[in-house]
């Protein structure tokens, strides 16, 4: 009853919401469906209804208007720029912005290992009323290779003593397409540490570790970016999506007008890497495990040409001499060696047609005689044709009746 109310909006006069968007819906129910164990068996009739309503959509309003409207890159640029907003900036909803707090510490670590990660906000963060549990990235996720040696728990020394050329691995956790971190989590992602560069993913954690120290052994129960410390005993205090969102949106509109910021979220960052990939060249494969997709078809999304590559690409095309041509538009490499100018293909060579001229047999020739004649022909004769054709008889020419059989001339009329 629902999805026909909402069908029914199409009519003219009301409030069109895009068909291509009911089908989001449709999916929803019958994961609800399928959730308690029921059958949805309309799925059929409302893809087709919704086709149809799409059909008459894009007539009416053209194809431009079912276009998807997602998120842009966010680049390194600006991801810089937000970082070096200045200290005491009031940020719209989410308060004044101190860099040197435990929370401004966590704030710039999670930029800069949404931009070097493409890490989704489900998994920096946590929805309202979602408490933390050993699925999510802990303290314990983020360990050390310094000097060509793993460190689980560095200490403070080892902290600033790092040089150029260590490494920040962190243990990705289960998430929305891999529940049960059986396919990305065995496979760390390591951030090069190089010191005093402002978007630098390991010396943002380096840092994170230092301003908002934890427990060894309470690494395991702390989330990996939390928005303060832990009293003894009390509950964990992980980053929440709305706090998220709130200086997300702070720090754009302190960089772009409202329009403008309206186009960016966490995910930006998740598409600006596979997009920077892309940039530099990264296959397919490389992409899909870096930002952890495990369908190709994410790529046609979110991995996109910059229109310089694009343009570089076509430009590239126009330039280039075409020299290909189907197997069909040729004539046969035998024809070719015999110096036979096909015009064309699939025709039968010119000495097949010279022996097939010699079928012009004196009379009373049988059909033995006559295949003797094309037995030196390489034959692959497995239906058994030539074989049957070899026992048949013929008196003399054959006329098809129309209803199936075969008379010969003195039968005829």
């Amino acid at each position: 009853l629902w999805l026909t109310k909402q069908l029914t909006s199409s009519i003219p006069g009301r409030t069109f919401c895009k068909p291509s968007t009911y089908m989001g819906y449709v999916y929803a129910i019958r994961r609800h469906h399928t959730r308690h164990f029921k059958l949805f068996r309309c799925l059929g009739a409302a893809k087709g209804v919704i086709d149809a309503l799409k059909d008459e959509y894009v007539q009416r309003e053209g194809p431009e208007c079912l276009m998807p409207s997602r998120k842009e890159p966010i680049s390194r640029g600006m991801l810089r720029a937000m970082l070096a907003v200045p200290e005491g900036t009031l940020l719209s909803g989410a308060g004044t912005l101190s860099w040197r707090s435990w929370s401004g510490a966590t704030l710039r670590a999670q930029l800069c290992t949404a931009g070097s990660g493409g890490f989704r906000k489900a998994e920096l963060g946590f929805p309202a009323g979602v408490a933390f549990n050993k699925t999510h990235m802990s303290r314990a996720s983020l360990f050390r290779v310094i000097r060509g040696v793993v460190v689980p728990c560095p200490t403070n020394a080892q902290l600033r003593g790092l040089r150029e050329g260590d490494l920040a691995g962190l243990i990705v956790a289960p998430c929305k397409n891999e529940p049960w971190g059986l396919v990305f989590m065995p496979h760390p992602l390591f951030f090069r540490f190089v010191p005093d560069i402002l978007d630098n993913t390991a010396a943002a954690l380096r840092d994170m570790l230092l301003a908002c120290p934890v427990p060894d052994e309470l690494m395991r129960t702390t989330p990996l970016f939390s928005e303060g410390p832990v009293a003894e005993g009390g509950p964990q205090r992980p980053t929440r999506h709305g706090r998220m969102e709130k200086v997300l949106r702070g720090l754009l509109l302190a960089l772009m007008a409202p329009d403008v910021a309206r186009r960016y979220s966490w995910h930006s960052f998740r598409i600006a890497l596979a997009c920077a990939l892309r940039a530099a060249g990264a296959s397919d494969s490389v992409i899909l495990a870096l930002v952890r997709w495990r369908s190709p078809a994410s790529l046609q999304i979110y991995a996109r040409l910059s229109s310089a590559d694009s343009a570089a690409w076509l430009d590239a095309a126009a330039d280039q001499r075409l020299a290909s041509v189907q197997a069909a538009s040729l004539p046969g490499v035998a024809a070719g060696a015999l110096g036979w100018e096909a015009a064309v293909p699939g025709v039968l060579l010119p000495h097949v047609y010279e022996l097939l001229g010699q079928v012009e047999t004196a009379p009373g020739e049988t059909a033995e005689q006559l295949l003797a004649r094309v037995a030196h022909i390489p034959e692959m004769d497995t239906d058994q044709l030539v074989t049957d054709m070899g026992r048949m008889r013929f008196a003399g020419p054959v006329e098809d009746t129309g209803d199936g059989e075969l008379l010969a001339d003195d039968d005829c009329d």
